[in-house]
């Protein structure tokens, strides 16, 4: 069994087809045998052309698309588990932008969560997140949670920062800095009396190389 590519496999049989015309145009003796033979020559070095020209295309490197990269990051997706962890356990109806901070806390050697802690914010000291109205609804895990309006003007505020600093994915601090700003978030004071503003998370992705 021939082994190989097609385009190796279709070159054997066309060269093999234009040896055999030329030693059968040797043995042709009947009248216009001239005519017949000059016939398969030029069918022979049709086919041979066809063949280098598949060769080359065989040969040739395939574009590779490279592959769709998911827009929020798989500990960005943690996050908002936790975030919806904390606000089916407080009984809330949305995930509000606290439950976003909560759910940042909790994601362990995430940079918001070493930038957060760095700063003293701790989950005991946020106080229980208020009812805020519903937005659109986010998918974590097999359930629907419904954003409030405030989580999703965070959500997509911080997806303006992941393309502002080139980052392909949205990440924990992405988020960080959209709760960061108090024209967005009702939690931005929260953070910066704690001591930590912009600045200090852009320096924090600085020195972790992101």
């Amino acid at each position: 069994m021939f082994q190989g590519s097609w385009q190796q496999i279709a070159l054997m049989v066309l060269m093999g087809l234009g040896v055999l015309f030329v030693v059968v145009g040797q043995f042709f003796d009947a009248p216009g045998a001239d005519d017949t033979i000059m016939l398969m020559i030029l069918l022979t070095v049709g086919m041979v052309i066809l063949a280098v020209i598949m060769m080359v295309q065989g040969l040739r490197p395939r574009s590779v698309e490279p592959e769709p990269v998911n827009p929020i990051s798989d500990e960005m997706v943690g996050a908002m588990f936790l975030a919806r962890e904390e606000a089916e356990q407080g009984g809330q109806p949305t995930i509000t932008d606290l439950h976003l901070l909560r759910g940042l806390l909790r994601t362990r050697g995430s940079t918001a969560e070493l930038a957060l802690t760095r700063a003293g914010i701790t989950l005991d000291q946020l106080a229980e997140p208020l009812p805020q109205p519903a937005g659109t609804y986010v998918e974590t895990g097999s359930h629907q949670v419904p954003l409030s309006v405030t989580a999703q003007l965070c959500l997509r505020v911080a997806h303006e920062e992941a393309l502002v600093l080139g980052h392909p994915q949205m990440r924990t601090e992405h988020v960080l800095l959209a709760l960061l700003r108090d024209d967005v978030s009702s939690v931005a004071n929260i953070i910066e009396e704690a001591g930590l503003d912009r600045g200090g998370v852009l320096a924090l992705l600085v020195v972790s190389g992101l």
